[in-house]
């Protein structure tokens, strides 16, 4: 029987592979928008991205904490960049910069469809920008966490 503590070391070990050869690498192939910026919103289910599907904040948002995430765990120049660029299109395209927060869609090309502020799309935005600060440290990234909060609050 193998002890306790070397099957959860197994297992672990597994779990790691399993997340950067399927998990992240299918992001990493399928869903980078070279044409447009950020990530594409929709793979379909024959496995083909559709490039002319809107892009939603929560999945954009679940992109930047994921890559973030994983920047940290794995120290990877790789995940950090994928990480700048979700940031990057978030702040440029996702954020409000006349009524504040983030819109919940845009269309492919970056234009807000529906400009609900609902707070599911705000709270996933808090999480990725405070994973993001863990990696960058700049203060901007927690401001913008901090502003979404309050705006929840009021």
């Amino acid at each position: 029987m193998i002890p306790k503590y070397d099957r959860r070391s197994e297992l672990k070990q597994k779990l790691l592979e399993n997340l950067e050869q399927n998990i992240l690498k299918f992001w990493v192939n399928k869903t980078i928008d070279i044409e447009n910026g950020g990530f594409i919103g929709l793979v379909n289910e024959s496995n083909q991205a559709e490039k002319s599907a809107s892009k939603g904040a929560v999945l954009n948002t679940r992109i930047l904490w994921t890559f973030s995430a994983a920047c940290r765990y794995f120290n990877s120049k790789e995940y950090k960049t994928l990480a700048d660029r979700a940031y990057n299109y978030i702040s440029e395209f996702f954020l409000d910069k006349v009524h504040g927060g983030i819109y919940w869609e845009l269309d492919y090309t970056g234009k807000p469809i529906n400009r609900r502020k609902q707070v599911y799309a705000q709270a996933f935005a808090i999480y990725s920008f405070t994973e993001y600060f863990k990696i960058t440290n700049q203060e901007d990234v927690l401001d913008k966490a901090v502003i979404l909060y309050r705006l929840i609050e009021e």
